[in-house]
């Protein structure tokens, strides 16, 4: 039978989660969210109304995280590539 000792340390470990089991998964996510945060940025700069009346610093500020999105996207494309 085994100690009350052991039973304790068993119970305290946890899952682990499949992001750490599968580092590609982890990138997967981070693309969709990376992703669907663009499109918004996109939808945001596409619209006349806002650029018009939105504050130039704010309008270069969504500008410049767009473009910081799609080089994030193209280099988890590369990573996600290297699994495959």
């Amino acid at each position: 039978m085994p100690s009350l000792s052991a039973l304790n340390h068993v119970s305290l470990l946890r899952p682990v989660t499949a992001s750490i089991l599968t580092p590609k998964a982890g990138i997967e996510k981070e693309s969709a969210s990376s992703g669907k945060e663009l499109a918004g940025l996109g939808r945001v700069l596409a619209n006349e109304g806002f650029i018009s009346r939105a504050a130039p610093a704010v309008v270069e500020g969504k500008r410049a995280r767009a473009a910081e999105l799609a080089d994030a996207l193209e280099a988890l494309k590369g990573q996600l590539a290297d699994f495959s």
